[in-house]
Protein backbone atom coordinates (compact mmCIF):
# COMPACT_ATOMS: atom_id res chain seq x y z
CA UNK A 1 0.00 0.00 0.00
CA UNK A 2 2.74 2.40 0.58
CA UNK A 3 4.17 1.72 -2.20
CA UNK A 4 1.18 1.81 -4.17
CA UNK A 5 1.18 5.75 -2.69
CA UNK A 6 4.60 6.03 -3.51
CA UNK A 7 4.17 5.47 -7.06
CA UNK A 8 0.92 8.14 -6.90
CA UNK A 9 2.34 10.85 -5.60
CA UNK A 10 5.44 9.96 -7.84
CA UNK A 11 2.96 10.59 -11.05
CA UNK A 12 1.70 13.59 -9.65
CA UNK A 13 4.60 15.17 -9.77
CA UNK A 14 5.80 14.07 -12.88
CA UNK A 15 2.23 15.17 -14.14
CA UNK A 16 2.94 18.56 -12.84
CA UNK A 17 6.15 18.71 -14.19
CA UNK A 18 5.12 18.42 -17.36
CA UNK A 19 2.70 20.94 -16.96
CA UNK A 20 5.20 23.06 -16.05
CA UNK A 21 7.55 22.10 -19.27
CA UNK A 22 4.49 22.87 -21.34
CA UNK A 23 3.66 26.12 -19.88
CA UNK A 24 7.12 27.04 -19.98
CA UNK A 25 7.14 26.10 -23.66
CA UNK A 26 4.01 28.22 -24.30
CA UNK A 27 5.46 31.10 -22.68
CA UNK A 28 8.35 31.19 -25.18
CA UNK A 29 6.47 30.64 -28.15
CA UNK A 30 4.45 33.61 -26.79
CA UNK A 31 7.67 35.69 -26.29
CA UNK A 32 8.86 34.40 -29.69
CA UNK A 33 5.23 35.87 -31.83
CA UNK A 34 5.82 39.31 -29.94
CA UNK A 35 8.78 39.55 -30.44
CA UNK A 36 8.49 38.55 -34.31
CA UNK A 37 5.38 40.83 -34.69
CA UNK A 38 7.70 43.61 -33.05
CA UNK A 39 10.83 43.30 -35.67
CA UNK A 40 7.33 43.32 -38.47
CA UNK A 41 6.01 46.22 -36.99
CA UNK A 42 9.48 48.14 -37.09
CA UNK A 43 10.50 46.69 -40.41
CA UNK A 44 6.56 48.03 -41.81
CA UNK A 45 7.20 51.48 -40.08
CA UNK A 46 10.19 52.00 -41.35
CA UNK A 47 9.23 51.87 -44.66
CA UNK A 48 6.33 53.43 -44.36
CA UNK A 49 8.64 56.51 -42.87
CA UNK A 50 10.84 56.71 -45.97
CA UNK A 51 8.00 56.86 -48.55
CA UNK A 52 6.15 59.61 -46.31
CA UNK A 53 10.13 61.14 -46.55
CA UNK A 54 10.20 60.76 -50.05
CA UNK A 55 6.78 62.41 -50.34
CA UNK A 56 7.38 65.11 -48.27
CA UNK A 57 11.09 65.76 -49.47
CA UNK A 58 10.19 65.92 -52.83
CA UNK A 59 7.69 68.70 -52.47
CA UNK A 60 9.34 70.48 -50.17
CA UNK A 61 12.68 70.66 -52.37
CA UNK A 62 10.57 71.83 -55.23
CA UNK A 63 8.96 74.93 -53.41
CA UNK A 64 12.37 75.41 -52.41
CA UNK A 65 13.96 75.31 -55.44
CA UNK A 66 10.86 76.94 -57.16
CA UNK A 67 12.62 80.51 -57.79
CA UNK A 68 15.36 79.13 -59.49
CA UNK A 69 13.44 77.38 -62.06
CA UNK A 70 14.86 77.14 -65.60
CA UNK A 71 13.57 80.51 -67.30
CA UNK A 72 13.64 78.74 -70.96
CA UNK A 73 10.95 76.42 -69.78
CA UNK A 74 8.53 79.22 -67.80
CA UNK A 75 9.04 81.55 -70.32
CA UNK A 76 7.67 79.31 -72.95
CA UNK A 77 5.12 78.33 -70.64
CA UNK A 78 4.71 82.04 -69.76
CA UNK A 79 5.15 83.94 -73.36
CA UNK A 80 3.55 87.19 -72.28
CA UNK A 81 7.07 87.92 -69.85
CA UNK A 82 9.43 86.17 -72.25
CA UNK A 83 12.90 87.06 -70.75
CA UNK A 84 15.10 84.66 -73.01
CA UNK A 85 15.89 84.77 -76.34
CA UNK A 86 16.82 82.04 -78.38
CA UNK A 87 20.08 82.45 -80.17
CA UNK A 88 19.76 84.25 -83.39
CA UNK A 89 21.73 81.32 -85.34
CA UNK A 90 19.05 78.82 -84.17
CA UNK A 91 15.69 78.91 -86.23
CA UNK A 92 12.61 76.18 -85.94
CA UNK A 93 13.73 74.03 -88.90
CA UNK A 94 17.20 73.79 -87.13
CA UNK A 95 15.24 72.72 -83.90
CA UNK A 96 12.91 70.41 -85.48
CA UNK A 97 15.62 68.35 -87.60
CA UNK A 98 18.25 68.12 -84.70
CA UNK A 99 15.42 66.95 -82.66
CA UNK A 100 14.96 64.00 -85.59
CA UNK A 101 18.68 63.46 -85.60
CA UNK A 102 18.92 63.42 -81.88
CA UNK A 103 16.34 60.77 -81.92
CA UNK A 104 17.63 58.56 -84.44
CA UNK A 105 21.07 58.76 -82.46
CA UNK A 106 19.66 57.19 -79.77
CA UNK A 107 18.06 54.58 -81.73
CA UNK A 108 21.84 53.75 -83.01
CA UNK A 109 23.34 53.84 -79.51
CA UNK A 110 20.98 51.51 -78.05
CA UNK A 111 21.45 48.82 -81.41
CA UNK A 112 24.82 49.13 -80.09
CA UNK A 113 24.93 48.22 -77.09
CA UNK A 114 22.19 45.76 -77.67
CA UNK A 115 24.36 44.29 -80.69
CA UNK A 116 27.75 43.87 -78.47
CA UNK A 117 25.80 42.11 -75.92
CA UNK A 118 24.21 39.81 -77.34
CA UNK A 119 27.38 38.83 -79.23
CA UNK A 120 29.12 38.44 -75.87
CA UNK A 121 26.29 36.36 -74.43
CA UNK A 122 26.68 34.23 -77.96
CA UNK A 123 29.83 33.71 -76.93
CA UNK A 124 29.29 32.41 -73.48
CA UNK A 125 26.65 30.02 -75.08
CA UNK A 126 29.36 28.23 -76.06
CA UNK A 127 32.46 28.67 -74.52
CA UNK A 128 31.00 26.23 -71.62
CA UNK A 129 29.86 23.42 -73.84
CA UNK A 130 33.68 23.89 -75.95
CA UNK A 131 35.74 23.00 -72.13
CA UNK A 132 33.15 20.10 -71.66
CA UNK A 133 33.73 18.89 -75.79
CA UNK A 134 37.36 19.55 -74.97
CA UNK A 135 39.16 18.85 -71.99
CA UNK A 136 36.01 16.53 -70.53
CA UNK A 137 34.93 14.28 -73.55
CA UNK A 138 33.61 11.75 -70.66
CA UNK A 139 30.73 14.16 -69.52
CA UNK A 140 29.58 14.30 -73.43
CA UNK A 141 26.43 12.59 -74.70
CA UNK A 142 26.77 8.98 -76.20
CA UNK A 143 26.19 9.55 -79.40
CA UNK A 144 28.23 12.54 -79.92
CA UNK A 145 30.60 10.93 -82.44
CA UNK A 146 27.29 10.52 -84.49
CA UNK A 147 26.01 14.51 -84.17
CA UNK A 148 29.09 16.20 -83.32
CA UNK A 149 27.03 19.54 -82.51
CA UNK A 150 26.50 22.10 -80.04
CA UNK A 151 23.00 21.11 -79.24
CA UNK A 152 23.72 17.85 -78.61
CA UNK A 153 26.50 18.45 -75.98
CA UNK A 154 24.37 20.83 -74.62
CA UNK A 155 20.50 19.29 -74.81
CA UNK A 156 20.65 19.10 -70.92
CA UNK A 157 19.77 22.12 -69.44
CA UNK A 158 20.33 20.43 -65.90
CA UNK A 159 24.63 20.62 -66.44
CA UNK A 160 25.88 24.14 -65.97
CA UNK A 161 26.94 24.02 -69.93
CA UNK A 162 23.35 23.11 -71.20
CA UNK A 163 21.88 26.20 -68.99
CA UNK A 164 24.26 28.51 -70.05
CA UNK A 165 23.72 27.69 -73.93
CA UNK A 166 20.21 27.70 -73.57
CA UNK A 167 20.14 31.01 -71.00
CA UNK A 168 22.70 32.53 -73.22
CA UNK A 169 21.73 32.39 -76.85
CA UNK A 170 17.75 32.58 -75.84
CA UNK A 171 19.35 36.13 -74.77
CA UNK A 172 21.17 37.05 -77.73
CA UNK A 173 18.22 36.10 -79.51
CA UNK A 174 15.83 38.57 -77.90
CA UNK A 175 18.35 41.66 -77.85
CA UNK A 176 18.92 41.16 -81.56
CA UNK A 177 15.59 40.99 -81.65
CA UNK A 178 14.94 44.17 -79.73
CA UNK A 179 17.29 46.22 -81.38
CA UNK A 180 16.12 46.31 -84.96
CA UNK A 181 19.92 46.64 -85.63
CA UNK A 182 18.82 46.16 -89.14
CA UNK A 183 17.78 49.28 -89.74
CA UNK A 184 20.14 51.18 -87.81
CA UNK A 185 23.69 49.75 -87.76
CA UNK A 186 23.87 49.48 -91.42
CA UNK A 187 24.07 51.76 -94.83
CA UNK A 188 21.23 51.62 -97.08
CA UNK A 189 21.30 49.10 -100.22
CA UNK A 190 23.48 51.92 -102.85
CA UNK A 191 21.70 50.60 -105.89
CA UNK A 192 18.08 51.05 -104.45
CA UNK A 193 19.23 54.85 -103.20
CA UNK A 194 17.49 57.30 -104.19
CA UNK A 195 18.65 61.30 -102.61
CA UNK A 196 15.19 62.72 -103.88
CA UNK A 197 13.03 60.72 -101.61
CA UNK A 198 16.42 59.62 -99.24
CA UNK A 199 18.55 62.24 -98.94
CA UNK A 200 19.92 61.52 -95.09
CA UNK A 201 20.43 57.68 -96.30
CA UNK A 202 18.27 56.61 -93.51
CA UNK A 203 16.83 52.53 -94.02
CA UNK A 204 13.58 53.85 -92.54
CA UNK A 205 13.09 56.48 -95.69
CA UNK A 206 14.30 53.36 -98.14
CA UNK A 207 12.22 51.84 -100.98
CA UNK A 208 9.67 49.26 -99.71
CA UNK A 209 11.10 45.94 -100.87
CA UNK A 210 14.61 47.04 -99.17
CA UNK A 211 12.74 47.57 -95.84
CA UNK A 212 10.81 44.54 -96.16
CA UNK A 213 14.02 42.69 -96.42
CA UNK A 214 15.49 44.32 -93.25
CA UNK A 215 12.16 43.50 -91.42
CA UNK A 216 12.44 39.91 -91.85
CA UNK A 217 16.70 39.67 -91.45
CA UNK A 218 15.73 41.13 -88.21
CA UNK A 219 12.94 38.92 -87.10
CA UNK A 220 13.02 35.54 -88.75
CA UNK A 221 16.63 34.49 -87.68
CA UNK A 222 16.60 35.64 -84.37
CA UNK A 223 13.03 34.18 -83.70
CA UNK A 224 14.54 31.07 -85.23
CA UNK A 225 17.24 30.81 -82.59
CA UNK A 226 15.20 31.28 -79.69
CA UNK A 227 13.54 28.35 -80.92
CA UNK A 228 16.65 26.61 -81.39
CA UNK A 229 17.65 27.63 -77.67
CA UNK A 230 14.47 26.60 -76.13
CA UNK A 231 13.84 23.40 -77.57
CA UNK A 232 16.98 21.05 -77.51
CA UNK A 233 17.91 18.34 -79.60
CA UNK A 234 17.79 15.29 -77.75
CA UNK A 235 19.53 11.55 -78.23
CA UNK A 236 16.42 10.02 -76.59
CA UNK A 237 13.76 10.89 -79.60
CA UNK A 238 10.86 8.49 -78.45
CA UNK A 239 6.96 9.55 -78.32
CA UNK A 240 6.31 12.84 -79.08
CA UNK A 241 10.12 14.41 -77.90
CA UNK A 242 11.17 13.92 -81.63
CA UNK A 243 9.02 17.14 -82.04
CA UNK A 244 11.50 19.40 -79.93
CA UNK A 245 14.20 17.41 -81.97
CA UNK A 246 12.54 18.18 -85.54
CA UNK A 247 11.69 21.68 -84.63
CA UNK A 248 15.31 22.71 -83.18
CA UNK A 249 17.11 20.85 -86.87
CA UNK A 250 14.99 22.97 -89.26
CA UNK A 251 15.17 26.16 -86.61
CA UNK A 252 19.41 26.61 -86.34
CA UNK A 253 20.53 25.69 -89.65
CA UNK A 254 17.70 28.36 -91.57
CA UNK A 255 17.82 30.38 -89.17
CA UNK A 256 21.77 31.14 -89.13
CA UNK A 257 21.79 30.64 -93.26
CA UNK A 258 19.54 33.63 -94.03
CA UNK A 259 21.29 35.69 -91.32
CA UNK A 260 24.54 34.93 -93.02
CA UNK A 261 23.08 35.28 -96.35
CA UNK A 262 22.06 38.75 -95.45
CA UNK A 263 24.86 39.55 -94.02
CA UNK A 264 26.36 39.09 -97.48
CA UNK A 265 23.83 40.36 -99.41
CA UNK A 266 24.22 43.73 -97.10
CA UNK A 267 28.08 43.75 -97.83
CA UNK A 268 28.12 42.80 -101.57
CA UNK A 269 24.80 44.36 -103.16
CA UNK A 270 24.07 46.99 -100.56
CA UNK A 271 27.76 48.26 -99.99
CA UNK A 272 29.59 46.75 -102.79
CA UNK A 273 32.31 45.54 -99.93
CA UNK A 274 33.81 42.61 -102.22
CA UNK A 275 34.76 43.94 -105.42
CA UNK A 276 35.99 46.97 -103.67
CA UNK A 277 38.16 44.77 -101.02
CA UNK A 278 41.57 45.93 -102.86
CA UNK A 279 40.64 49.52 -103.90
CA UNK A 280 40.93 52.88 -102.35
CA UNK A 281 38.45 54.12 -104.87
CA UNK A 282 34.80 54.82 -103.82
CA UNK A 283 33.02 52.06 -103.78
CA UNK A 284 29.79 53.70 -104.14
CA UNK A 285 28.62 57.03 -105.24
CA UNK A 286 27.25 57.84 -102.20
CA UNK A 287 29.82 56.06 -99.47
CA UNK A 288 33.62 57.21 -100.70
CA UNK A 289 35.96 54.08 -100.43
CA UNK A 290 35.67 51.48 -98.05
CA UNK A 291 36.16 51.95 -93.94
CA UNK A 292 38.21 48.85 -92.43
CA UNK A 293 35.64 48.27 -90.48
CA UNK A 294 33.72 47.14 -93.96
CA UNK A 295 36.96 45.33 -95.21
CA UNK A 296 37.31 43.45 -91.41
CA UNK A 297 33.55 42.60 -91.91
CA UNK A 298 34.40 41.32 -95.43
CA UNK A 299 36.39 38.79 -93.58
CA UNK A 300 35.14 37.97 -91.15
CA UNK A 301 31.95 36.96 -93.61
CA UNK A 302 34.28 34.68 -95.27
CA UNK A 303 35.43 33.08 -92.04
CA UNK A 304 31.38 32.48 -91.21
CA UNK A 305 31.11 30.69 -94.53
CA UNK A 306 34.23 28.43 -94.66
CA UNK A 307 32.76 27.08 -90.59
CA UNK A 308 29.64 27.06 -92.32
CA UNK A 309 30.65 24.62 -95.06
CA UNK A 310 33.26 22.59 -92.39
CA UNK A 311 30.16 21.95 -90.52
CA UNK A 312 27.71 21.39 -93.29
CA UNK A 313 29.82 18.86 -95.15
CA UNK A 314 30.30 16.89 -91.84
CA UNK A 315 26.72 16.82 -91.01
CA UNK A 316 25.97 15.41 -94.34
CA UNK A 317 28.94 13.01 -93.69
CA UNK A 318 27.07 11.96 -89.98
CA UNK A 319 23.79 11.63 -91.99
CA UNK A 320 24.88 9.10 -94.59
CA UNK A 321 25.47 6.61 -91.87
CA UNK A 322 22.82 7.80 -89.64
CA UNK A 323 20.03 8.02 -91.85
CA UNK A 324 20.63 6.08 -95.07
CA UNK A 325 22.36 3.03 -92.97
CA UNK A 326 26.05 3.96 -94.81
CA UNK A 327 29.10 2.06 -93.03
CA UNK A 328 31.31 5.11 -92.17
CA UNK A 329 34.06 5.88 -89.99
CA UNK A 330 33.02 7.62 -86.81
CA UNK A 331 35.53 9.29 -84.60
CA UNK A 332 36.13 11.54 -81.42
CA UNK A 333 37.90 14.18 -83.75
CA UNK A 334 35.81 14.42 -86.44
CA UNK A 335 32.72 14.97 -84.19
CA UNK A 336 35.17 18.03 -82.35
CA UNK A 337 35.73 19.24 -85.96
CA UNK A 338 32.26 19.38 -86.66
CA UNK A 339 31.35 20.35 -83.46
CA UNK A 340 34.11 23.84 -83.46
CA UNK A 341 32.63 24.69 -87.33
CA UNK A 342 29.15 25.00 -85.47
CA UNK A 343 30.56 26.81 -82.98
CA UNK A 344 32.94 29.37 -84.91
CA UNK A 345 29.87 29.97 -87.38
CA UNK A 346 27.49 31.08 -84.40
CA UNK A 347 30.10 33.22 -82.97
CA UNK A 348 31.41 34.79 -86.40
CA UNK A 349 28.01 35.52 -87.31
CA UNK A 350 26.66 37.21 -84.32
CA UNK A 351 30.26 39.36 -84.50
CA UNK A 352 29.19 40.85 -88.28
CA UNK A 353 26.38 43.18 -86.41
CA UNK A 354 28.90 43.74 -83.53
CA UNK A 355 31.86 45.37 -86.18
CA UNK A 356 28.95 47.70 -87.76
CA UNK A 357 28.21 48.65 -84.24
CA UNK A 358 31.49 49.49 -83.39
CA UNK A 359 31.82 51.45 -87.02
CA UNK A 360 28.75 53.22 -85.55
CA UNK A 361 30.15 53.68 -82.43
CA UNK A 362 33.22 54.92 -84.30
CA UNK A 363 31.28 57.48 -86.27
CA UNK A 364 29.53 59.22 -82.93
CA UNK A 365 32.81 60.16 -81.69
CA UNK A 366 33.57 61.79 -85.08
CA UNK A 367 30.26 63.90 -85.34
CA UNK A 368 29.21 67.00 -84.86
CA UNK A 369 26.26 67.91 -82.27
CA UNK A 370 22.50 67.37 -83.77
CA UNK A 371 22.20 71.25 -84.22
CA UNK A 372 25.25 71.75 -86.44
CA UNK A 373 24.44 68.72 -88.25
CA UNK A 374 21.15 70.09 -88.70
CA UNK A 375 22.35 73.64 -89.65
CA UNK A 376 24.89 71.92 -92.28
CA UNK A 377 21.93 70.28 -93.90
CA UNK A 378 19.10 73.08 -93.94
CA UNK A 379 22.37 75.22 -94.80
CA UNK A 380 23.06 72.91 -98.37
CA UNK A 381 19.46 72.71 -98.99
CA UNK A 382 18.85 76.77 -98.84
CA UNK A 383 21.93 76.68 -101.22
CA UNK A 384 20.18 74.21 -103.66
CA UNK A 385 17.24 75.83 -103.71
CA UNK A 386 19.03 79.27 -104.76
Amino acid sequence: MRDVETKLVYDDEKIIYEDDSSDADDASGCADCVDKKKHEFERTCSVLCVIVAFFVIAPVMLYAGSGSMNPLHWDLMHHHNVSYKFPVSVSVDDLSLSAIDARERDKVLEAVNLVVIAFGATVLASITSALVATYKPEMLPPDFQTKGTLSNVSQDISTPHGRMFTVSLFTAALLMLMSRYTYWLYRPWYPELDLATNPFMRNSLGPRAERRWRSAWANLPNVGFMFTAALPSLSDNSGFWCVLTMVHNVAAPLSMAFAVVMETVQLNYGENAFKSFFTEESATPYYGPLSNFQRLRVVVCLYTWVAGLVFLGLQVYFGIGDVLGVKIKKSYNLALMSFYGEVFGMCLAFSLPALSACEQWYWEDHKATPMLEAQGVISYISHLEQ
